[in-house]
């Protein structure tokens, strides 16, 4: 006996079925084609969809008169890549198969793949119970999907599908995602925001053109773009990050599926009354350009953007070129917008093309994403308002350390791909760590939260070409550190101060841990440069100077105890992934490039300092880089951390202290509040401020200063940014006709 919600579905949908008789049905016959048109456009090897065809009939494993394939378990439940969801990935093969008119096509019309189709679909439709999965999204999204597009696919046959097997397969997709369902796979559901919204909705919209129901397409559609918003919890945050599982940070993870569904929906619908338009299509273009695609190098993307997803075989190949070419379609009058990105993907141009330096601070999800044409750096950090990279679903199982101020240095864009495997996750790019691993629970399902950072203080400030970036660890896993990042044109300064631990393991904080280029690296070692082959292991102790390795040039300018290994290692994925796919057995085997700065056991407020020159090739490069002498570290205590840039006359700071100061020759500042600063000297008697509280706590900030050019001590007064703004960045000015400090003498 069907379950109530099934029969209100259906009543609902016959209903809706025969007022439709009545309306044009041109929408509904848009949007099937549009579908319709973009699977077959999927096809681009004949050969290989009939071998596949030839496998899925082949009588061993598939019993014709039942449409059943003995190599598929349909009661499996695992959370993910359940068995019998490859039963439903073989009908929609096969459903293509028979609808695609091609000469190279031999199953075109067939009548045995015809009956096997409906047989199949029949079966699966028919099982008691229906084929699920403990992961919602198993039948929410993926089961009424890949249905839906195998019955559009059969409209487009030459002999429709059984009538009774797709009645039974729409009361299928309509068992969780009915609108009366007490589950969360409907889009009317309040529990599914941001992409999962967008991805549910799209059930709808399939279903609604299926059955001619206007009332469902505007429901798929309405749903599909609702999360096209600002928002304090799933989905696009104030500062333009994506925010998802109340915490993580997920632009290129849930961020480019929700992109990717809005676009599926909206070309889908381009040129019906349910077009996405006017400020809903402003805002969601700025997220696709600067949030999703100003993570992507090339078409390789910044892997502390995409969560769990990191334990993926090739999660950072993006080519996002046909999804682009939909934009320009539904963005029309910005078309030109995208091309640069287009062209990048496609290869066509180098990853600078286009490239307009930017650098930007998401206050509400502790990153950070430095652009320069030559390169992009990119810092992921947490704090206690947010979480660590995400673990859960067997998926990204050595990944505690993944937000603890680690950077992605990128030139070309895939100095990173498919290197998980190899990685030594306690050796993570940019970070301060014990060599030791927790344990983690990866089986958990996702969002059920990891952990949060153990201080308050992590920021930036910005004047969105330029800025500086901090973080503090307060006493993780028996390890402090306050770390920060100094950012210009041609390099970023990497200052740690007051490192200190009682783990038992040594401490080490990591320059990079990446894919070795030519199996070579170049070091200058108190001033004499040798050129290193793969398979070495040195250890350098206040003698090393800088490293060139595939275009990245590292300077030591204080010198330090400094490791440095290049060799081969080999993996498989199932060490970082156990979520059930193929693919987590595939074996990697890469020469990596890895250079980390010794702390010792139980180091008490150590410091280091290094500085990341992309863009440098040869000792030439390096030597002219030097010579230039633009950057002088100021300072790099646990009180306070100061650059500046002789060149651009930037001053960039970190008070970690209120009321702690820096001074040389030409300035002397300090701030009532712990807080970032930066400061431009723009005339004789005229500076901009740019001010942040790390924090997010403080309404204002006092900012006094001792300037060059400008006679006694200044003090401005900030009002600083609340709610969803606190932490953002806030400019203002010091001149000659500022307030007086008149109590300066007393300091």
């Amino acid at each position: 006996m069907k379950e109530v919600k099934i029969i209100i579905c259906c009543l609902y949908f016959l209903l809706v079925f025969n007022q439709a008789w009545s309306r044009p049905v041109s929408v509904y016959d848009s949007i099937m084609n549009a579908v319709r048109k973009e699977q077959v456009s999927g096809v681009t090897d004949f050969a290989e969809l009939n071998a596949a065809v030839d496998s899925y009939l082949n009588s061993a494993i598939f019993e014709v008169a039942r449409g059943k394939w003995l190599d598929v378990n349909y009661r499996e439940t695992v959370r993910t890549n359940p068995s019998w969801a490859n039963a439903l990935r073989r009908i929609k093969d096969m459903s293509l198969a028979y609808t695609i008119n091609n000469p190279e096509n031999s199953y075109y019309q067939s009548p045995t793949l015809f009956a096997a189709i409906n047989k199949s679909l029949d079966y699966f439709c028919t099982c008691n119970p229906v084929p699920y999965s403990t992961n919602w999204y198993s039948q929410g999204v993926s089961r009424p999907q890949i249905l839906a597009l195998i019955l559009i696919n059969m409209r487009y046959g030459l002999v429709k599908l059984n009538s009774a097997v797709e009645k039974k397969a729409i009361d299928v997709m309509c068992r969780d995602t009915a609108y009366n369902s007490r589950g969360r796979n409907n889009p009317l559901q309040r529990v599914n925001q941001g992409a999962n919204r967008s991805l549910i909705a799209m059930d709808w919209l399939y279903i609604g053109s299926l059955i001619k129901s206007d009332y469902m397409l505007r429901i798929g559609t309405e749903e599909s773009y609702s999360p096209i918003k600002y928002t304090r919890g799933e989905g696009i945050q104030q500062d333009l990050s994506y925010n998802m599982h109340y915490g993580y940070l997920y632009t290129g993870g849930y961020g480019s599926v929700f992109m990717s569904s809005v676009i599926e929906s909206a070309f889908y619908t381009a040129g019906t009354r349910y077009a996405i338009k006017g400020s809903m299509l402003g805002l969601f273009r700025r997220f696709v350009l600067e949030s999703v695609l100003g993570t992507i190098r090339g078409h390789w993307i910044d892997w502390n953007v995409i969560g769990r997803g990191i334990s993926r075989i090739g999660t950072l190949n993006r080519d996002y070129t046909s999804l682009l070419k939909k934009m320009q379609l539904i963005d029309a009058d910005s078309a030109y917008l995208y091309n640069p990105v287009i062209a990048r993907m496609n290869g066509s141009r180098p990853p600078s093309y286009g490239i307009v330096p930017a650098h930007r601070y998401y206050w509400k999800t502790d990153y950070t994403l430095h652009l320069r044409p030559a390169f992009t750096f990119a810092i992921h950090a947490i704090s206690s308002r947010t979480l660590s990279t995400e673990i859960g679903n067997n998926e990204n199982l050595k990944g505690f350390w993944a937000a603890e101020g680690a950077t992605d240095i990128q030139t070309v864009g895939d100095e990173y791909y498919n290197i998980f495997p190899l990685w030594n996750w306690t050796h993570i790019p940019g970070t301060t760590l014990p060599d030791s691993l927790p344990s983690t629970n990866g089986g958990k399902a996702p969002g059920g939260g990891d952990r949060k950072g153990t201080s308050a203080f992590a920021g930036g400030v910005s004047d969105s070409l330029y800025g500086v970036t901090t973080f503090e660890m307060n006493n993780d896993v028996l390890t402090s550190a306050k770390k920060s990042w100094f950012q210009f044109d041609d390099e970023v300064v990497c200052l740690g101060a007051g490192i200190s631990s009682t783990a038992t393991q040594p401490v080490n904080t990591t320059v990079n841990q990446t894919l070795l280029r030519d199996n070579s690296v170049l070091v200058s070692s108190r001033d004499n440069v040798s050129r290193l082959d793969n398979g070495v292991h040195l250890h350098y102790k206040n003698n090393l100077d800088w490293v060139v390795q595939d275009g990245v040039g590292y300077v030591f300018p204080n010198g330090g105890n400094i490791d440095l290994l290049t060799e081969n290692r080999r993996g498989n994925w199932l060490g970082i992934s156990k979520a059930g796919s193929l693919s987590s057995h595939n074996v990697e085997s890469e020469n990596i490039f890895q250079l980390t700065i010794a702390h010792g056991i139980h180091p008490s407020n150590d410091k280091y300092a290094y500085i990341v020159v992309p863009g440098k090739k040869t000792a030439t490069d390096m030597i002219d880089y030097l010579s230039k002498n633009n950057i002088s570290i100021g300072i790099n205590s646990d009180s306070v951390q100061a650059v500046y840039h002789r060149g651009l006359r930037i001053w960039q700071m970190v008070f970690y202290k209120g009321n702690a100061f820096y001074n040389n020759d030409s300035i002397r500042i300090w701030t009532n509040i712990p807080s970032t600063i930066m400061i431009k000297r723009i005339g004789n008697t005229l500076y901009k401020i740019y001010v942040a509280d790390p924090s997010q706590t403080a309404s204002s900030i006092s900012v006094f200063a001792e300037l060059s050019g400008i006679p006694g001590t200044r003090v401005v007064c900030v009002t600083l940014p609340s709610g969803n703004f606190a932490g953002q960045s806030v400019m203002t000015t010091i001149s000659d006709s500022s307030n007086k400090y008149v109590d300066a003498d007393n300091r």
